[in-house]
């Protein structure tokens, strides 16, 4: 009896561990022209989809990554054309007007995760992250792209932001790809990112 009343709780603890370490859902495979932010040229449908519910976050990478001031972009490229399209994560772009906002890489999002099941975590960034791929004619590629969230926003700044808003001052994200059959390239964007910081967000239901 005594053995059993230390086992019981090593077990319980055990299942604990397991519960918190289930794998994270992978975001639904959607077409590009499903999504509200898409552009389609030459038959390429490009979408971009701002992850900033920490739900959701939480649900597709296993930790609440807008809570450690990280921002994930999943992008998705739907090649409907006849060509074949090369697609890498330098050909992501954010930018602030004239600041160019490069993308996060593995390294810095698992040191900003490290208290939150880091091996679990590693796993779901390493399996979204954005990567270089070709496409060929009637495929898709999705893959995730993280930047830092923008810096919280006062009051007084979300007052005036009202007060003269300015479509233009906010972030935005270019996609780059490459028609490997002509070399040529097909820019899309940009994309207006939302001005709202991660602790904004997690006031936000999705």
């Amino acid at each position: 009896m005594t053995r059993l009343m230390f086992f019981l709780p090593a077990v319980a603890v055990a299942l604990l561990g397991c519960a918190a370490s289930q794998p994270a859902v992978q975001p639904l495979p959607y077409e590009a022209d499903l999504y509200p932010l898409a552009q389609t040229r030459d038959g390429v449908t490009v979408a971009i989809d701002e992850i900033r519910s920490p739900q959701r976050a939480e649900r597709y990478f296993g930790a609440d990554l807008l809570k450690e001031g990280l921002l994930p972009v999943h992008v998705v490229v739907s090649n409907h054309g006849k060509q074949r399209l090369a697609v890498k994560s330098l050909d992501v772009l954010a930018s602030h007007g004239k600041e160019v906002i490069d993308a996060l890489p593995l390294e810095a999002l698992l040191a900003a995760v490290a208290g939150q099941h880091r091996a679990h975590v590693r796993s779901s960034l390493e399996g979204t992250i954005f990567k270089a791929a070709v496409l060929a004619p009637g495929e898709t590629y999705r893959g995730t792209v993280f930047f830092s969230a923008p810096p919280a926003k006062g009051a007084a700044d979300r007052f005036l932001a009202l007060l003269s808003p300015n479509p233009e001052s906010g972030r935005k994200v270019r996609v780059g790809l490459t028609n490997l059959d002509t070399n040529e390239r097909l820019l899309f964007g940009p994309f207006p990112l939302a001005a709202d910081t991660a602790r904004a967000a997690s006031r936000t239901s999705y």
